[in-house]
């Protein structure tokens, strides 16, 4: 069935079989305070309770869709987001400082560019340091704990006693970026996915990938998301099964290409068939689509 609801009436129905609101897929969506000031008061003194928040922003919005996630009515969902929960998380995060070499020392503005569009300017050095840190790890996560002390590391803070302290700061500030932006600033994680970020001799795609490449130039990769191939990428990442290396790839691809069959622009030498075929995989690694 397909009838449209309000959420308020849909909470109704989902109160009536034991079960409570706990959240949205996307947390951002959830917090006024990313609307203008004016309209979060107004918001807040409407409000009687979080069903009522939500059916408001709704109005709002002229929302038509929802990610909402659910839980039994005996649980006792805790709403208070404080830095030191993310101990136990992974972070990944997709920002790229504006300048070839950010200074992280100082006060010091710096930009960063995530993905949507959206943008970030801190002056903070912890925060600055960690993000640069999470830029030349990306796409791969790495555990909270490391990205607080690599940040550290890079600031020279070696003094044991400000430890918590940079760890909750920094919690707060990923915390907040997830909260205004979701995953286009910060992505946190309990279970990351696994991939390979490094090439090797012999260079195993992802199975799924390899079989969709066989018959469509859309392929999902390992972090649940959808790279695009053109026709050459295509030919490459369907053999990756680990038995080929770039020699092999090569001579399997030159014929194609002479025939026809893989349309590339030119007709490149092996030699240069050969550094486009390395500069895919290097790609492939990237977009994670390889497995370790």
């Amino acid at each position: 069935m397909n009838e449209p609801v309000y959420f308020h009436q849909f909470m109704e129905r989902a109160a009536a079989v034991g079960l409570q609101y706990l959240g949205e897929a996307d947390l951002s969506v959830m917090v006024p305070g990313n609307f203008p000031p004016e309209i979060e008061n107004v918001l807040q003194m409407l409000a009687q309770d979080k069903i009522h928040l939500e059916q408001y922003m709704d109005f709002l919005r002229n929302r038509m869709f929802r990610q909402t996630l659910l839980c039994h009515k005996q649980q006792k969902p805790n709403y208070s987001l404080r830095g030191e929960l993310l101990m136990g998380f992974h972070v990944a995060s997709p920002l790229r400082a504006v300048s070839a070499g950010p200074d992280i020392a100082t006060a010091a503005a710096e930009k960063f560019e995530g993905r949507g569009g959206v943008t970030l300017n801190s002056t903070d050095p912890l925060t600055k340091a960690a993000v640069v840190y999470l830029s030349e790890m990306w796409p791969r996560a790495v555990p909270f704990a490391e990205v607080a002390a690599e940040a550290r590391k890079r600031l020279q803070r070696t003094d044991a006693a400000t430890l918590t302290a940079d760890q909750q700061a920094l919690g707060q500030t990923f915390l907040t970026f997830y909260a205004s932006a979701s995953t286009n600033m910060i992505e946190l994680s309990l279970c990351p996915p696994r991939f390979a970020v490094t090439v090797s001799a012999k260079p195993t795609a992802s199975p799924l990938a390899r079989l969709q490449a066989k018959s469509k130039n859309a392929v999902t990769n390992l972090r649940h998301e959808t790279v695009y191939l053109g026709d050459l990428e295509q030919q490459v990442l369907q053999r990756l099964d680990g038995t080929r290396d770039t020699a092999a790839l090569v001579s399997e691809l030159a014929p194609l290409i002479a025939s026809g069959q893989v349309q590339v622009e030119g007709q490149p030498a092996r030699e240069a068939l050969a550094k486009a075929v390395e500069a895919q995989l290097q790609s492939f690694a990237g977009n994670a689509l390889l497995v370790t």
